[in-house]
């Protein structure tokens, strides 16, 4: 899709040599169109060479199937080039590079169709993504965008931040900005701009807090009414949406002192700024943090207290309710337990509406973040993709869930050991992870289907979707042990998370399934 130089490197132990080996693709990000030569140049630094000198390559897809391999004998330069038909089949898949003493590196790669050059915006989409485009050059934006549309996103969230915006009062830097809307319309994708952070020389506080935390006290009021008025004359044109400020119920985003009450007068002055100058537009509280569910025994957090006291004024200063239902996910949480997590966040946020508001169901949810980080001591790639899916499931299956916005779309950094470097759907170096076949294959399936039920039996979670050709999808897992599941006549497709067709095996004549806690559509 997007022709520019990509290695990625890893290293194994060969005898007591160490090798750094290398697969490059001359496509950033390994994503290939169906049909399209799979082409690599194979390296090997180091001595000495495999015993052999022969290296096997190896083509496999989502669930390890094989779908081709080559041998390849070094030559005195220790460089070979390495050529593959493309599957016809669009999704993820994982290139590896072995020698008698073992595996030498691997890479992962997508099959993909192109982007669409003339989409157009749909405000109607009902699931987006974080990306933080703005810092890129062109090249990276351009292909970050082409792979968040094919994706099927139609929303950005991006933080329009005041201290780079106006870092000196009167002063406005805008062009990275301009961009970023620009392109992301032209790529058919909405952009929700969330209105944050403060900037120094605006903070509206005693406290001795360092210059780089000025930015996260409470601004004053007239200067940050006239922030929010020039982002609606600048971008009110093309931008519909907004959203206020990014987790005020925690101290990352907050300074000194957490402050419900100065949160709440900090939306009350964005809401009347955007309903003079745009009073049909949609105002999204912050996304909260879910610290009832992580921090019981820190209730000044408690996103609940936050949404009573703006669900205490008048009028009331949102139109939904923005969340961010992060949960716990590790080796040994079961599904059931992730469902109960998932449902209990999405209550603790809107609890604080119960007291106060005449009909809460009035005021949708806007989830702005949610994801999983794929650092290896919290799970493998593919059960962070099963994982995302589960998650997306019980999202889309609540009647009063408006978006899903996803966090995050490439990984931040590259340590194994931060989790939030790695909460992206692709690689740091633009390569894929299951997640974004994932998703991607959430969208196409469940995207325009209408919920219909939940049910469990026989150890199996079942969420049914109607589609609007009349058909129907359900997304199952074992709630606990994996179950063998007998399938219905009319089943017409079985995939795992990432689109991937599943072997489907006769148990006494019967086409049967073996589920587990990643989840599998069936579609009638």
């Amino acid at each position: 899709m997007i022709k520019t130089l990509l290695t990625l490197l890893a290293g194994s132990l060969l005898a007591a040599t160490v090798h750094s080996a290398s697969l490059t693709s001359p496509l950033t990000g390994n994503f290939f169109t169906p049909g399209e030569t799979l082409s690599f140049v194979f390296r090997l630094d180091g001595t000495p060479t495999p015993d052999s000198g022969v290296v096997a390559f190896t083509l496999r897809n989502a669930q390890g199937r094989l779908i081709d391999t080559t041998t390849l004998k070094l030559d005195d330069k220790k460089a070979l080039s390495v050529a593959f038909d493309a599957p016809q089949e669009e999704g993820f898949y994982t290139l590896t590079a072995e020698s008698d003493s073992g595996q030498l590196t691997a890479c992962t790669l997508g099959v993909l169709a192109p982007a669409n050059p003339s989409a157009k915006p749909d405000p109607s989409s009902r699931y987006g993504v974080v990306a933080h485009l703005k810092g890129m050059d062109d090249r990276h934006r351009n292909l970050m965008l082409d792979l968040i549309q094919c994706a099927g996103f139609g929303w950005l969230r991006e933080g329009f931040l005041w201290h780079e915006l106006e870092a000196t009062p009167g002063v406005w830097t805008t062009a990275r900005y301009d961009d970023l809307i620009e392109r992301s319309l032209a790529h058919g994708i909405c952009v929700l701009p969330v209105l944050c952070f403060g900037t120094p020389w605006a903070a509206d506080t005693d406290a001795q807090l360092p210059p780089d935390k000025l930015r996260l006290a409470q601004p004053r009021a007239d200067a940050w009414t006239n922030y929010v008025r020039k982002m609606l004359e600048l971008y009110g044109d093309r931008v519909h949406a907004w959203e206020i400020w990014n987790e005020p119920n925690l101290r990352t985003f907050w300074q000194p002192e957490l402050d419900p009450a100065g949160y709440a007068d900090l939306s009350e002055q964005a809401a009347a700024t955007i309903r003079e100058i745009a009073p049909e537009d949609t105002i999204i509280t912050a996304g909260f943090s879910p610290c009832q569910s992580y921090l019981p025994d820190a209730p000044e957090q408690a996103e609940e207290r936050f949404v009573r006291e703006l669900a205490a004024r008048d009028p009331l200063p949102f139109n939904a309710i923005g969340d961010h239902p992060y949960t716990v996910f590790r080796h040994g949480v079961s599904q059931a337990e992730t469902e109960e997590l998932f449902l209990d966040n999405l209550a603790n946020v809107l609890r604080g509406l119960d007291e106060t508001v005449d009909d809460p169901d009035n005021y949708p949810l806007w989830l702005t973040e949610m994801g999983v980080s794929t650092i290896p001591r919290i799970t493998t790639e593919m059960e962070a993709a099963g994982y995302l899916t589960t998650v997306m499931t019980i999202a889309a299956a609540q009647s009063n869930v408006e978006r899903i916005i996803l966090y995050n779309f490439r990984d931040v950094g590259t340590d194994p050991t931060d989790k939030e470097h790695m909460f992206g759907l692709i690689h740091h170096d633009y390569t894929p992870k299951p997640g974004y076949f994932a998703v991607r294959t959430f969208i196409d399936k469940v995207g325009e289907a209408e919920f219909t039920g939940r049910e469990e039996f026989g150890g199996l979670v079942v969420y049914t979707f109607d589609q609007p050709d009349g058909g129907s999808t359900e997304i199952i897992w074992a709630s606990d042990e994996p179950v063998e599941y007998a399938l219905p006549s009319d089943v017409l497709a079985v995939t795992d998370a990432t689109g991937c067709p599943l072997p489907v095996a006769l148990k006494d004549g019967i086409p049967s399934l073996t589920v587990g806690a990643l989840p599998v559509y069936l579609d009638y």
